[in-house]
């Protein structure tokens, strides 16, 4: 694992764009969103021994998450997830991943009966893995969003993301004379 933590602590280090939420694997897995959360949510050795948070480090500005100043938490999670089949159960307001081993709980409210227990905005589909990557991604502030307790992980993706700005109809209106 030291291995795999240097590795990921330098991708993390690295990558002001892409690097902010890290998963390293010890051993073979499926490359899959649902197979790295399954494999986060099996390795029992919780305590800060295998999530790794970086406070304060550099993001890009267009960051939703990121503080006035330019940074933001990063994390680096290290895993030892075992395979098996995941069994994927959907509700309207829950989506739980299962296996002999452990169980991941996507959700519009914070669950605690998962292993992983993920809260997203009502606006994500839950049924779509890119998606609730995505969320995590642009969403999650891992030095605020993300807490261990009692052996279980929560992580919130809910920050609001910023309207995007419309152009004045009359501006475009004029721009497009130009460009005529």
């Amino acid at each position: 694992m030291g291995i795999a933590r240097q590795f990921g602590a330098g991708i993390v280090g690295t990558d002001s764009l892409w690097g902010k939420v890290v998963f390293i694997n010890n051993g073979r897995t499926e490359l899959s969103f649902e197979r790295a959360l399954m494999n986060l949510a099996q390795t029992h050795i919780f305590k800060g021994a295998n999530i790794l948070v970086f406070r304060n480090m550099h993001i890009i500005s267009s960051d939703i998450t990121s503080e006035p100043d330019g940074t933001v938490g990063k994390v680096l999670f290290t895993t030892s997830g075992k395979q098996g089949k995941i069994m994927k159960y959907s509700g309207d307001d829950k989506v739980e991943f299962v296996s002999d081993y452990t169980k991941v709980v996507i959700s519009y409210k914070m669950q605690e009966n998962g292993k992983l227990n993920l809260q997203v905005s009502d606006d994500i589909d839950l049924n779509n893995m890119e998606n609730i990557g995505w969320a995590i991604a642009t969403r999650m502030n891992p030095q605020y969003d993300l807490t261990v307790k009692n052996n279980k992980i929560f992580m919130k993706a809910i920050r609001d993301h910023p309207e995007i700005p419309t152009i004045p109809d009359d501006i475009m209106d004029a721009v497009r004379r130009k460009l005529r």
